[in-house]
């Protein structure tokens, strides 16, 4: 008859640990901050991390290296980290991380001008008055 024993030295399992690094701290929406963890567990293996955004998870990775990307849709501080499972069931956690996402620029506004002819009808080498004014309008506008 087979028997398979399992034991942890000492008769307790130490968490993994785990670290978390961004490419980025300030950004701007829609673009991509990547989140890097190292994670390492002394009498086991990691079997996974889970990347999370405001305490909830956002993302699992199952092997090294552990990655994550992320790309902010609205302007705020979001704070990551990084959680790691050993294969004894035992949790590592890392600091948190801040990331501060701001709106990108508006588009420059461009001013609008109009001109206005004194007539319509000219003759060859006959003075043509022009009047003009110019405004900014609002991004888009026509």
């Amino acid at each position: 008859v087979p028997l398979t024993v399992a034991a942890s030295v000492g008769g307790r399992n130490n968490p993994p640990t785990v670290s978390l690094a961004a490419s980025a701290t300030t950004v701007q929406t829609g673009t991509a901050v990547s989140f890097t963890a190292t994670a390492a567990d002394s009498d086991g293996t990691v079997a996974k991390v889970e990347f999370l955004n405001g305490g909830a998870v956002a993302a699992t990775d199952t092997s090294s290296p552990y990655t994550y990307s992320f790309t902010p849709s609205a302007a705020g501080t979001y704070v990551f980290s990084a959680r790691a499972y050993d294969n004894m069931g035992a949790v590592g956690t890392s600091a948190s991380i801040s990331v501060v996402a701001s709106a990108a620029p508006a588009a420059p506004q461009l001013p609008r001008i109009t001109l206005g002819l004194s007539n319509t009808l000219f003759s060859p080498g006959a003075t043509v008055t022009l009047t003009g004014t110019a405004a900014a309008t609002a991004t888009g506008a026509r």
